[in-house]
């Protein structure tokens, strides 16, 4: 959170540059290829990279910058299996309808 706070305040946006590949960078083509064992595996359709941008936004919903801004507190551990539940429920529902 702190790392967001400082990277939104910058206004140069070269924090946010530096971030950007150990974040989402590093995560994302881990999240791709679990969806391509999910699509291999009958679980789910669509487009891994669409699934898992799917997933990351089911996932995080506006959580990231309501904590960022102070609007809310971190999430408890079991707040963040919840959700992360619900993602996953809400992803193979929206791959049955053709998302991705």
């Amino acid at each position: 959170v702190a790392l967001n706070r400082a990277a939104a305040a910058d206004a140069s946006n070269a924090l946010g540059m530096v971030l950007a590949p150990a974040g989402r960078g590093a995560v994302f083509p881990v999240l791709v290829a679990r969806m391509e064992s999910e699509i291999a595996a009958g679980r789910l359709t669509g487009a891994p990279e669409g699934l898992a941008a799917l997933w990351g936004d089911l996932l995080g919903g506006d959580w990231q910058i309501r904590c960022a801004t102070g609007a809310m507190d971190l999430p408890d551990p079991e707040a963040r299996w919840e959700r992360a539940a619900r993602a996953v429920r809400l992803l193979r529902i929206l791959s049955e309808g053709g998302a991705g």
